[in-house]
């Protein structure tokens, strides 16, 4: 999910794809109900852009808190919280791909809300509940960080790109 060139970018793309796909194996098995998104989501929409961790939203609950601890040891991770004075959510370290288990950040993510929204994507022989690449801009719209306002355009031409894919006519 990070920026290669040349051959090593097919190399780079399968192991980053590995690793989403343990992530996601890992998820489902502790049957922790989570949607990615951000960048991640974006990458698996189709978007060229690029990412140097995993981010999944999941509910708030005494129930997930325990099924991150779980997935964070099928992972041989350990649970942290991230540095961001902002941050509400949980990261785990010590697996190859930085991830971060984000809450919803208000009312207006309601994550029934964007799992309504969600799409299914396949990533290896795992199935990922995708945010839709609108609640992914507007999600990164209210953050208003300089990263996601320079990622901004990609996600919005690609967002027209597949609203014109999906528009018969």
């Amino acid at each position: 999910m990070s920026g290669c060139s040349g051959h090593d970018l097919e190399a780079a793309l399968s192991t980053e794809d590995a690793l989403l796909e343990a992530l996601l194996a890992a998820v489902a098995a502790c049957r922790l109900e989570a949607l990615v998104i951000g960048n991640t989501a974006a990458i698996l929409h189709g978007v060229p852009v690029t990412t140097l961790d995993a981010e999944l939203l999941v509910g708030k609950s005494m129930a997930n808190d325990r099924k991150i601890e779980m997935v964070a040891r099928r992972l041989g991770a350990v649970v942290t919280t991230p540095f961001e004075p902002a941050s509400n959510g949980r990261r785990l370290e010590g697996f190859p791909l930085p991830i971060d288990f984000m809450l919803p950040p208000s009312d207006r993510f309601r994550f029934e809300s964007l799992r309504s929204r969600a799409e299914l994507v396949s990533v290896g022989s795992q199935v990922a509940l995708v945010a839709s690449l609108s609640d992914v801009i507007d999600m990164k719209r209210a953050a208003d960080r300089p990263k996601d306002r320079a990622t901004m355009p990609m996600l919005e031409s690609a967002l027209l790109v597949q609203r014109q894919r999906r528009t018969p006519g």
